[in-house]
Order: structure tokens, then sequence, then C-alpha cells
């Protein structure tokens, strides 16, 4: 069946890439890239069924020479790190003959044109020879300045951000463009841009349960060109597994269902509820009776998830109200033992002994404390509520089981960013001394400033004095460099558990959305309660000092 894909990436300098290289690559010709006086010669390459440039109508005539096309989006770029193109990858139907594919190329290449105004080269390839045979698609490569009659002009910033809506836009439209395709060839195939979740959300709309329960599955992450040649070549490759390890889940998940349907079909020519009709009406009857069996119990597992954080919070923030009241200055009373899912003594203790201090960052730094403890507690609270709500699917909706499944991938994504970052962490803290103690021996191993040790410097020759210096400074300066990249990678593996701290976030806030419950949320510095303010003591005046008799020293 035809498939949807389409990757948008962009060709950077920083990346050491080039339009011109990109191009000739692509359409498997020959280009020289004038700023850098490269030659990228690719006309031997296989598999380049047809390529062409296209350009809006009042672009000028040398927008359609590749060679001149993509020399001067170089030259436009002034910068070392600048965007010099725009990549559009996208799968063609293999149900296509090969001219109707590339009719396809450049309808869809035109669309972009006359949207956004750049002049764009497809070039249409064919499979690999160890690839899948159905895999035709075809690379579009766009200039990231809109084409002008005087040549090359402002940037196209909508597709930079993903935000704007330009990039949904582009999608939707090439998902349209190909199934109108299809449609006109007399093919019954389509494709669908949107995610498995906003399927089965429409397939549920419109009661279609069979297309619900055929979506009811976990997307499947991209192997990639690096783990495909490392599998070729007969290595292991994480990727390929995980692949592997979601495929082998989906059909499990597939067999259990259609094993679930074959029970609720016995148990209805059983009971003489089997009709004589189609098989998706049956399976469609048979998930709302299901469902309509367990509405009742998963509305009582949601009232008594809610009233059990009703009284976390309560007992929370009666902790907190506790904690405003100033010290009398007597002796407290003996506290009573904690319940189930109290909060022990010791807390209470340090939240009034924080209370009465005079720094109010003690007690923030305490009830902070606390207040992350508790939130962990409600997530871990949460990731057990999603195990245990899918080992029970009968009891759940599509939408429910996929924010389940997505609150447990993200929470233990995040985990594993989290230790990424402390190993990165460390390793850059090893660093840090390393590079400490180079210093020290870089600045203890100095040369010679003896006549002898400048003399045998200039003749080559020198001391054993001068070669442990040099040794020292190679050492400082190796030291530094990794000092650099630890910092880098720290750097990055703290940006990678950010963002998916923010994935764990908006994953939990659409599971509990699904689950009617409260997300989760990290409290404010300004909910803190203030201190009691304490009043100065009073000052006693010193009585004035009389002057020593000159005698007495």
């Amino acid at each position: 069946m035809a498939i949807y894909r389409c990757e948008i990436k962009t060709i950077s300098r920083s990346q050491g890439a080039s339009a011109v290289a990109g191009a000739a690559y692509r359409a498997g010709i020959d280009l020289t890239d004038e700023r850098t006086g490269e030659h990228h010669n690719y006309s031997h390459k296989s598999g380049v069924l047809a390529f062409e440039v296209l350009a809006p109508e009042s672009a000028p005539a040398w927008a359609r020479d590749p060679a001149q096309l993509w020399n001067a989006a170089e030259a436009a770029e002034t910068r070392k790190n600048s965007v010099v193109a725009r990549e559009f990858l996208i799968s063609l139907p293999h149900e296509l003959n090969a001219d109707q594919r590339i009719e396809l190329a450049r309808e869809l290449t035109a669309n972009l044109v006359n949207r956004f105004g750049f002049a764009a080269m497809f070039a249409v390839h064919a499979p690999d020879k160890k690839a899948d045979e159905r895999n035709h698609h075809v690379h579009i490569l766009a200039t990231t300045r809109r084409m002008e009659p005087t040549g090359l002009g402002a940037k196209t910033r909508e597709l930079d951000d993903r935000k704007t809506g330009a990039v949904d836009e582009v999608r939707a439209q090439f998902a349209a463009t190909i199934n109108r395709h299809l449609e006109h060839t007399g093919l019954a195939e389509r494709v669908d841009h949107r995610s498995l979740l906003d399927r089965q959300v429409a397939a549920a709309n419109t009661g279609d349960f069979a297309q619900v329960a055929a979506l009811d599955r976990s997307p499947e992450p991209k192997v990639g060109r690096t783990a495909t040649a490392a599998a070729r070549r007969g290595k292991r490759s994480p990727r390929a597994e995980r692949v592997q390890r979601v495929r082998a889940e989906n059909a499990q998940h597939a067999q259990a269902q259609a094993d679930r349907f074959r029970e609720l079909k016995a148990r209805a020519a059983a009971e003489g509820r089997l009709q004589p009709t189609g098989e998706q009406a049956l399976h469609a009857r048979a998930l709302l009776e299901r469902r309509q069996e367990s509405a009742l119990r998963l509305q009582a597992a949601a009232v008594t998830e809610l009233q059990a954080i009703d009284q976390s919070l309560a007992r929370r923030a009666a902790v907190l109200a506790r904690a405003k009241k100033p010290h009398k200055g007597v002796a407290s009373k003996p506290r009573p033992p904690a319940g189930a899912g109290g909060h022990p003594g010791k807390v209470s203790a340090a939240l009034e002994r924080a209370a009465r201090s005079k720094d109010r960052t003690h007690m923030e730094e305490v009830v902070m404390k606390e207040a992350a403890k508790q939130l962990e507690e409600l997530i871990e609270e949460l990731i057990a509520r999603a195990k245990r709500s899918l080992q029970q699917p009968d009891t759940l909706s599509p939408w429910q089981r996929s924010t389940a499944r997505q609150v447990i991938s993200t929470h233990s994504n995040a985990e594993d960013k989290k230790a990424d970052f402390f190993l990165a962490k460390s390793h850059r803290d090893d660093a840090v001394r390393t590079c400490r103690r180079a210093e020290a021996d870089a600045n203890h191993f100095q040369p010679g400033t003896d006549v002898g040790s400048r003399m045998a410097r200039l003749i080559g020759r020198p001391t054993e004095r001068d070669r442990h210096a040099k040794d020292a400074v190679d050492r400082h300066r190796e030291a530094q460099n990794e000092y650099q990249r630890s910092r880098r990678l720290r750097d990055d593996a703290k940006k990678a558990w950010e963002a998916a701290v923010r994935d764990a976030e908006k994953a939990r806030e659409d599971f509990a959305q699904a689950f009617n419950m409260p997300a989760p949320k990290f409290p404010k510095v300004e909910d803190v309660p203030q201190p009691p303010e304490v009043k100065p003591a009073p000052q006693v005046p010193t009585p004035p000092t009389r002057p020593r008799p000159p005698g007495l020293r």
C-alpha cells in the first residue's frame, strides 16, 4: 500500500555541506563550486530517473540552469554557518508507473514554487538495489531565498519555525496532491499526513471502529541510512533493533485485538446476539458493548483517583498553613504518627523550624524540597496508573491507550536523558580537574632562562628542562581541548534533558486530561509561605567613655 513520508531538512555550511554539492549528488550531474573551487562530479551515479529546475515566471533565465542557480545561492550567503538550501524528501507511490511518478514530482515542486516563490529542483530516484523495491522517492532542493526579477531576494522565514503553520500546510498539500493522482489513475490506495492518534480520533468520531483498531499501534521510528548501512554489513544497530522491537509489539497487540474480536464474536453467537452483518459492523458493535460494560468501572476508578489526589493536596495545604504560624516559644505537642499517605512528623517539624528562621532562603529550600518530593510521588503514582491501565486495554479508549503509552515512553526517555546529563557532567568535572593539574604543571615546569638553555633552543637542541616544559604545555593544551569538548557535551546533554522533560510534562498533561485527573505540576517560589516578621531588639545607648589620664597607657 502507498505510504506517506515527508521530511523537511536544511543544508547548512555549519554541517560542512554546500548547495552545489547537494544539487550535483541528487541530480547526478557535474557541477563546480565557484566559491570554494571544488569539483563535484556525480554523472556516474545511477538511479536518477529525471530532474528539472522550476522557478517563478518572473525569475531570470539563468535561474533554470542548475550550475548558475546553486552557485548564486551560495554567493547570496555570507556567513560561515548559513543555511544555503532546503530539501523536501517525499515518498512516491509505487503503484504509479515511472511517467506518473515524474509528473507527480513536477506538480509537487510547482506547488512549492507557487506558494513560496523560490526556485526548486526535483530529482526522482529509483529504489536502491539492496533496499526495498517500493522505495520510490523524490528530492526537492529549494533555495532559501525567493526568486525576484533581479535574482535572489528575501529569505523564506515561514519555513524555519513550525509554529507559523507553513510546514503543516505543506505536508497536507503533499498528501492531497498524491491522493488526487492516485484517484486519477483509478487506484483505491490513499495516504494520510496525520499522526496515528489524530487518525484514531477522527475514525472514532465517524464510528469506524475497525479503522480505530487497525490504527491502535505504536509508530515505528525511522531506521536511517547509518543503521541500514550497518545492517547490510552485518553489524549490530540499536536503532534497527528498536524498530524490530516496535514491530514485534505491534504484531503482538494486533494478534491480541484479533483474539479479543473472535472471543466477543463467539460470546455473541452463544448468547444468540450474532446477526449476519458485515465484519466491520460486527466489530464496531462488539467494541461498543465492551466499552459500555467498562464505562462504570472506569468512571469509578477515576473518581477514586481524584479523591486520593484531593486528600493529598489538602494535607499539603494544611502543612503549609501550619508553617505560616509564628512560634510561641512553648513546648511542642506530641505529633500523631503519620497515616497512610500522610506527611511524617519530621517534615512538619522542618517546616515549622524554617518558618521560625530569619532566613527566607532556608525556608524556601525546605518547602521546595518537600514539594519536589511530593511531585515525584505523584508522577510515580501516575506512571503506575498508566501501566495498570495498559494491562487492562478493554476498559480504555484508543486515546487513553495512546496517552498511557506516551507518558510511559516520555518518562523513560527523560530518565535516560537525565542519566546522560549527569554522566556528561561527571566527565566535565574530571576534565576540569585534569585541566587544573595540567595548568599547575605548565606553570611549574618553565623553560630555562640561562644563557646555555637559550643557546640550545636556538640551535634546535633543547635541554631536558625545556622538553619537560614543552610536554607540560602540550598536556595543558590537550586538557583544555578536552575540557571544551566535555563542556559542549554537557550542554548538549542538558538541552536534551530539558527537551525530554518538556515532552514528559506534555504527555502527563494529555494523560491527566484523558483520565480526568489533575496534572502534577511543580509549585512556584511565590507560593512559599512568608517567614514571620522578627522585630529588631531595642538598642541600649552606651554610656560615654571618659578620657584616660595621660599617665595611664
